[in-house]
């Protein structure tokens, strides 16, 4: 058996009228192929989740009828092929606490402050989160790299902070 490693680019794209050759290959060959699908590709996957997203239930589906239950991950010291199909990974990880989807960097702020046990003591999540909001992000979009950053980062701006930012990245 023949294994293709996929791209969540192709993989996403598969649904396009100008992937339409690509994907009947696949359906043509797949009893010959295997497509494995990685934790990279649910990061990838995460971006896009909302229930009511009709566009991320077509990736998943996607995504389960190419891989089938093969998964790869990295182990300690190298690959580990796993079985479990795209869904059973999902619902393990929309459940998980920890995740970079559950990161709450207001909590984490919070958090600092009540490090703080008297009131004479200033409140470094409060002075942190002010500095943050304070300092500009230092990203200047332009007409070159405009649809890089609302493809990757759709709601910065110029105008954005450090704080806007990492709110931004973190997901």
């Amino acid at each position: 058996m023949i294994r293709i490693y996929l791209d969540w680019n192709v993989i996403s794209n598969l649904k396009k009228p100008e992937f339409k050759e690509l994907k009947e290959f696949i359906q043509k060959n797949k009893k010959y192929l295997l497509f494995p699908y990685s934790p990279a590709h649910f990061t990838d996957l995460m971006k896009s989740y909302l229930p009511e997203n009709n566009l991320f239930h077509e990736d998943l589906n996607t995504l389960q009828y190419l891989s089938e239950k093969h998964l790869l991950r990295w182990g300690k010291n190298r690959t580990e092929p796993l079985i479990a199909s795209p869904r059973e990974y999902f619902e393990l990880q929309k459940n998980i606490k920890g995740t970079p989807e559950s990161i709450d960097l207001n909590e984490i702020f919070q958090n600092l402050n009540k490090a703080s046990r008297s009131e004479d003591v200033i409140k470094i999540g409060e002075d942190l989160k002010s500095m943050y909001q304070l300092k500009p992000s230092g990203i200047e979009i332009n007409e070159h790299n405009k649809y890089f950053f609302k493809e990757i980062f759709p709601n910065i701006n110029s105008n954005s902070s450090m704080w806007d930012l990492m709110n931004e990245v973190i997901p």
